[in-house]
Parts: C-alpha cells; structure tokens; sequence
C-alpha cells in the first residue's frame, strides 16, 4: 500500500494561483432553479448556467490550507494568496490599474500588467484572509478608482476522515464536513 499526503508546497506560486483561480471561477456559479423566460417574450429558452458579464478587472483572494503530519501530530499551515487582473479590450492584454491592496497588502505588478501579492521574510504565511475582505485599487487610464469588501465567509473544509492508504483498485477521499462552498478541490500526492 502507498501512503498519501496531501502537499501544495512543491507548486510554484503562480501556478497555484492558476490552479484556484480556475478552480474558483468554475466552481462559484450557483445553479439557478429559475423556470421564468425572457421578460421580453423573446424565444431564447433560459439557461441552467448563466455566462458572467466580462468586466473591467477579476480579483481573486485564494486561501488555501495544508496539512502535514508530523511525528507530534498533524500541522495546518494557513496561506492567503490575492492576485489581480484588470483589462480594457476585453482581456486581451492587462492594463495597469495603479496600486492594487488586498487587506492593506500591496500586491506586485509584474510586466504583463498581472498582480500578485509576493510574500516577504516578515510577512511568510501571507495575507490574513480571516474576515471581511475588502480590496482597494488606486486606478490608473480607463481603470477607475475603487474600494471594495467582500463579506462572504471562505469555504472550509473539515478532517480528512478516510485511511492515508491508497490501492491500485481506487481510492475514495471522505471528508467530515464542507460549509460555504459547493464543491471543493483537492490535490492528493501518492509517494
């Protein structure tokens, strides 16, 4: 049998940042159970799954949880990540958008006119993403100025309740609870 830990320090930061903000851009639609048609007596039949407005900037706060077990017991490590992007033709290229800050952490601008919060000796677990989130960007060209909170709770995810062992038939991951969220996304390594 092979043993299984669950390990996100040996992605780059980009790429988890990657991995989240794909995960919660797919993951954050609520389906609709809505049987209303279009107030405008149109013949377009409404949809399960409405399409997102495109818009000037995607923020995107990532909060993610890694437990390691030790020969004390298990050890969660708590890592609050933001990243940016802000765009005026539709996502084709970023734009500067001036300062970007998630929770007063000031976020890098890097060539590509992406934002990342880089992390610093001072500052190694990141940005605490307890509470309101509240975003403020500076503006710059078409990007206006803008402070915006968020007051929605992260999703949370309780103890892994199934065995560490992993068989060649397959392998089932239980957990003890989910809250605010409607799916979750797991990455398993097996050694």
């Amino acid at each position: 049998m092979k043993s299984i830990h669950l390990n996100l320090r040996n992605l780059s930061q980009l790429a988890l940042a990657g991995i989240f903000l794909a995960a919660f851009t797919l993951a954050s639609c609520n389906k609709k159970d809505d049987d209303t048609t279009d107030p405008g007596g149109g013949d377009n039949p409404p949809t399960d799954n409405p399409m997102p407005q495109m818009g000037s900037g995607t923020l995107v706060a990532i909060k993610t949880q890694n437990i390691t077990s030790t020969p004390i017991g298990d050890v969660t490590t708590t890592i609050g990540l933001g990243v940016a992007v802000f765009s005026d033709d539709a996502y084709n290229s970023f734009t500067d958008a001036g300062t970007v800050e998630l929770k007063g952490n000031a976020l890098t601008i890097h060539s590509n006119n992406n934002y990342a919060f880089t992390p610093s000796l001072t500052n190694p677990t990141r940005i605490d993403l307890s509470g309101d989130i509240t975003w403020y960007v500076s503006g710059n060209g078409n990007i206006p100025s803008f402070t915006h909170t968020v007051n929605t709770a992260f999703p949370s995810v309780g103890a892994v309740t199934s065995s560490s062992d992993v068989s060649k038939s397959g392998y089932t991951l239980t957990v003890a609870s989910v809250n605010n969220a409607d799916s979750v996304y797991f990455q398993v390594e097996v050694c």
